[in-house]
């Protein structure tokens, strides 16, 4: 069965919360992920395991789902950096893992140390422009967040004042929500925003781990569209499919340079021993 069909065949078994079959084909994939370094992509293997934390957290396997998601987060920093978009994204799943399993000091650790990458000048090129102001919310939100539920702060209000300043010197922009943290003891008194994203763990609503434009819905179920005749036959991914045709011939490059650097070092082989 090809990579293509075991996506829609997750989908499905997503949809009928079939959590011990779904584990049994993440678990496989995860393991054989080494087998196919050259045929799989990048983006592919972290979403199965993305997948695989999400599997044990359903099942309540929640020692496995964190041990897991901090080798990735690790890997990430360690490969592309601390701002990378795929490290924020697990950094943020790892911080929802860490607040569903009460682990509210390691939660506001992750915060911290992400604030503190972006509070760093030399980050400052690191993030697209007008992305900077949704992450360092998203990470306060966070933040906050685990504090309320802790109890209270790990550092003094100082420390946090200070990081503010910094990230609102550096990336100085109109944003209503910057003056909602000048002042930070009436900022950190009021409720946490719950429309930033989940706070704590939530199982995904399609449980796919490619991209896949075909889903339709049915009674609440996802369901998989009819295949277009037309369209050519199932092949496995390759690695060229990861850069997309996209106009702008700076980001090919930086796609480009992105892929060399799986390509010196294999990418796969970072998470061996991690499953």
């Amino acid at each position: 069965m090809s990579i293509e069909e075991l996506n829609r065949l997750l989908i499905l078994l997503g949809g009928e919360k079939s959590w011990a079959f779904i584990l049994t084909i993440i678990q496989h994939l995860w393991d054989q992920r080494t087998e196919h370094d050259e045929t799989w992509t990048p983006d592919l293997v972290t979403a199965i395991g993305r997948r695989l934390c999400d599997t044990y957290m359903v099942l309540n396997r929640k020692e496995e789902a964190l041990r897991l998601c901090e080798r990735i987060y690790y890997n990430y920093r360690r490969v592309f950096g601390e701002l990378n978009p795929e490290t924020i994204q697990f950094a943020d799943l790892l911080a929802q893992l860490y607040t569903s399993a009460l682990l509210y000091h390691k939660g506001m650790l992750l915060n911290e140390r992400v604030l503190q990458a972006l509070a760093n000048p030399a980050n400052k090129n690191e993030l697209k422009k007008g992305q900077e102001a949704e992450i360092i919310f998203r990470q306060l939100n966070l933040l906050k967040y685990s504090r309320s539920m802790k109890g209270g702060w790990l550092n003094p209000e100082e420390n946090y004042v200070s990081i503010i300043s910094q990230l609102h010197t550096l990336y100085l922009q109109k944003h209503s929500r910057w003056d909602e943290i000048a002042d930070f003891k009436f900022w950190s008194a009021k409720s946490v925003e719950t429309n930033d994203g989940p706070l704590s763990w939530e199982p995904p609503v399609i449980w796919n781990i490619l991209e896949d434009e075909s889903i339709t819905w049915k009674g609440g179920v996802p369901s998989i569209a009819e295949t277009p005749k037309a369209l050519p036959g199932i092949r496995s991914p390759r690695r060229s499919s990861r850069t997309p045709t996209i106009s702008s011939e700076k980001v090919l490059l930086a796609k480009e340079t992105e892929s060399e650097k799986f390509s010196r070092s294999s990418f796969a082989l970072l998470f061996s021993g991690s499953g």
